[in-house]
């Protein structure tokens, strides 16, 4: 018997997701445009510790540095929490929904992700579910007194409710970086499951979304317009974030103008 060439199965391999790619991308009726990218070698160089996380990765890019798999466990117990509200579901379901869309989520990233549909897409789900948990804390529910979802002991040291703890504001520093962003409409997706009993589940994730934008901001402002359509609109947290910043700058110089003009 010959031995296998595992440069063989490599070009094999390739031939078959080429040719898989190819056939969804004519049954698309539309693409996505790239909008997680890579911090460019010049910035990464000058000082990495600004651009890569620290404590949790998220999404595809970074996932594989060992520093980081501690958190791997914290995630998994965020995954199972949230997974206790699916009803009938269950978070493999919501991976194979995942893997359907493997093409149009692949569109977000700019650079060519080594994984398989299965691991993109569990990678994904798993990442979607902690960061629903962790944007509890900005759940209108919450921050009249009542959470939404108790924080188990596990998790209680790095997940508040309070939000001032280190750990807390260090995972919020990992969450807004680019290369950590997943495409906002899977959390959307988690969020619709988790909720899947009240009447208005995105109703709550955008004002959840909110608070996450207002915490951020150094501007105070009232609330934004149809910031539901808005927010969902956008290709990821960051990009609302960066959106939501801008347009209100913007919104207050356009008053300052005003203002001139009429004195």
């Amino acid at each position: 018997m010959e031995p296998i060439n595992p440069m063989l199965i490599h070009g094999q391999e390739w031939v078959i997701n080429i040719s898989r790619i190819l056939e969804e991308a004519l049954e698309e009726k539309g693409e996505v445009a790239v909008s997680i990218f890579n911090v460019p070698k010049t910035l990464m160089s000058t000082k990495p510790e600004a651009y890569t996380p620290q404590l949790v990765a998220l999404g595809p890019y970074h996932r594989r540095r060992p520093e980081l798999f501690e958190m791997e466990r914290y995630k998994l117990t965020s995954a199972k929490r949230v997974q206790k509200n699916f009803g009938q579901s269950k978070l493999r379901d919501l991976v194979r929904c995942f893997e359907e869309k493997d093409t149009y989520i692949r569109g977000y990233y700019h650079r060519f992700l080594e994984f398989d549909e299965e691991t993109l897409a569990w990678t994904l789900a798993i990442d979607a579910a902690f960061l629903l948990e962790y944007l509890q804390t900005y759940s209108a529910k919450t921050m009249e007194g009542s959470s939404l979802m108790r924080i188990s002991s596990k998790m209680a040291h790095l997940i508040d409710y309070t939000r001032r703890k280190t750990a807390h504001h260090t995972i919020l520093r990992d969450i807004i970086m680019l290369e950590n962003q997943i495409p906002l409409f899977l959390i959307r997706d988690v969020n619709g499951l988790h909720k899947q009993h009240q009447d208005d589940p995105d109703e709550d994730l955008a004002n959840m979304l909110l608070g996450f934008c207002k915490d951020l901001s150094h501007f105070k402002f009232v609330d934004v317009k149809n910031f539901r359509e808005h927010c969902f609109r956008k290709a990821h947290m960051l990009d609302l974030l960066y959106s939501f910043i801008v347009l209100k700058t913007m919104a207050q110089l356009d008053n300052i103008n005003n203002n001139n003009e009429q004195d």
